[in-house]
């Protein structure tokens, strides 16, 4: 039977966190970052920790890592509860957001340092140092220094030399935010990619709501230190479970449900979701801002006698062109409208 939380198709359960708390400071003056955490992560998935800064992704990643210690709670990893064992002592790497390579030393260097603390034997040492860049496509840049390679393939030394010791968890905090965003979409596909030929679990900490869904087989939405929503990126986006969530995760307008006769509830509409009506349609509006978009056309629409602002948005080629001004009627699919309690 699967547990409650385990993504479907995937193995085990490789890591739980039970009642998670994490309390900086002292009794005078403490502060909260994380409180009553509760989620298990399945080996071989790709495990994405998604919020705005200051949410506690980060001191969450941290803590699997072994670089703080929860001040309540369990994490336990293969059954095992790791809440107090140091870092070196955890089946665990981490790709940090500097990379943190060794600037006088070459690629091959790096990626094999921590094989050389493990006291790997000199022959399998060769051998996996060679296996894992040819797995990041890094070979013929082996004799090269960090100084001599671009941002990404920086990043792709960093991800060697974590993946050389074949970790049970890789963890990686915010790998892409340094890279310009050809290159970070490029990135995408090859940490998805890696991750699926190792067979590794990786869990990402990221504030880039397109990058959990691009990515992800499970995203866990954080906010003021609190998991508010795991599941698969479909489902996030699809179903929210509260505001939060529709808000952050992606574009969505939120209707105050007393304009449906739902008092207490909010009613989600995802931008793309909205179409015009020639009438009648389920709000009349009027089209308050215009905004270009490449291939899009964004729509501002005030309704509800000018008290509510929708947002459409829509393909260039095939959305109504209409001016600042014009009354409208917005209209949209009975299945793609989502309710939820304020």
């Amino acid at each position: 039977m699967r547990r409650e939380g385990q993504a479907p198709g995937k193995g085990a359960e490789l890591v739980r966190l039970v009642d998670v708390s994490k309390t900086f400071g002292t009794k005078e003056a403490s502060h909260t970052v994380l409180q009553d955490v509760n989620f298990s992560i399945v080996s071989g998935e790709f495990f994405i920790l998604l919020g705005p800064s200051g949410c506690g992704k980060t001191t969450l990643l941290r803590l699997l890592g072994g670089f703080e210690y929860p001040t309540t709670g369990i994490i336990a990893l293969d059954g095992v509860d790791l809440s107090n064992v140091a870092p070196h002592r955890r089946p665990i790497n981490t790709v940090f957001q500097s990379y943190a390579l060794f600037p006088h030393m070459t690629v091959r260097q790096n990626v094999a340092y921590g094989l050389r603390m493990l006291k790997w034997p000199t022959d399998k040492l060769n051998a996996r140092v060679s296996e894992v860049l040819e797995l990041v496509r890094l070979s013929q840049f082996e004799g090269r220094r960090p100084a001599q390679l671009s941002g990404g393939q920086q990043q792709r030394v960093a991800l060697a030399r974590a993946l050389a010791p074949s970790p049970r968890l890789l963890l990686l905090d915010e790998p892409l935010s340094a890279l310009d965003l050809k290159l970070r979409k490029g990135m995408q596909a090859e940490l998805k990619r890696l991750q699926r030929e190792t067979g590794i679990t990786f869990v990402l900490v990221t504030h880039d709501q397109e990058e959990a869904l691009a990515m992800a087989d499970r995203v866990a939405v954080v906010d003021g230190g609190r998991v508010l929503q795991i599941g698969p990126p479909e489902d996030v986006y699809t179903k929210p479970t509260n505001p939060f969530v529709a808000d952050f995760i992606g574009e969505a307008n939120l209707v105050a449900g007393e304009l449906f006769g739902r008092p207490g509830m909010v009613l989600a509409l995802r931008q793309e979701s909205l179409t015009f009506s020639p009438g009648p349609g389920r709000m009349r509006g009027v089209v308050s801002a215009i905004t270009f978009l490449g291939s899009d056309i964004l729509y501002e629409v005030k309704v509800g006698e000018g008290q509510t602002d929708l947002r459409m948005r829509g393909r260039r080629e095939t959305t109504p062109k209409l001016d600042v001004g014009a009354e409208v009627f917005v209209d949209w699919a009975e299945a793609s409208e989502w309710w939820m309690s304020k």
